[in-house]
């Protein structure tokens, strides 16, 4: 079973995030901070980090970052969902390694789509 770290300070997004998620078949980790998400990957090494951009302690760029640090096989694909979808938000979003960008509010077609697209590339990675 594939797994999505979902970090989201919104309790319900994050809620309907990893609901959607756990019945397409995925397991789901969630976290409600930024400073959470590299020991999480760390330790359970999701497929896939749906990443919001804003965070009450730090935001999602800075996260990225942090990601970036890990050697490459251990950094998962990251997506990143955010109302913050000015063309300079995904441009910078992408210049630090986020794979895709779902905009919010999403629908659940649009992130199940984002999802299995970017968990298959994941399967793909890691079994290559």
């Amino acid at each position: 079973m594939q797994t999505v770290l979902v970090c989201d300070d919104n309790q319900d997004i994050r809620e309907m995030a990893s609901f959607i998620l756990k019945e397409d078949g995925f397991g789901v980790i969630e976290a409600a901070r930024g400073h959470a998400v590299l020991p999480m990957v760390i330790q359970h090494k999701p497929d896939v980090v749906l990443l919001d951009i804003r965070l009450p302690d730090i935001d999602g760029y800075e996260v990225l970052s942090s990601l970036n640090a890990l050697p490459s096989g251990d950094r998962p694909i990251v997506i990143v969902f955010s109302a913050k979808s000015a063309a300079e938000d995904v441009a910078m979003a992408r210049s630090l390694g986020a794979s895709e960008f779902v905009e919010k509010p999403f629908t659940v077609d649009g992130l199940l789509f984002a999802v299995r697209r970017q968990a298959s590339r994941s399967l793909l990675r890691r079994s290559g």
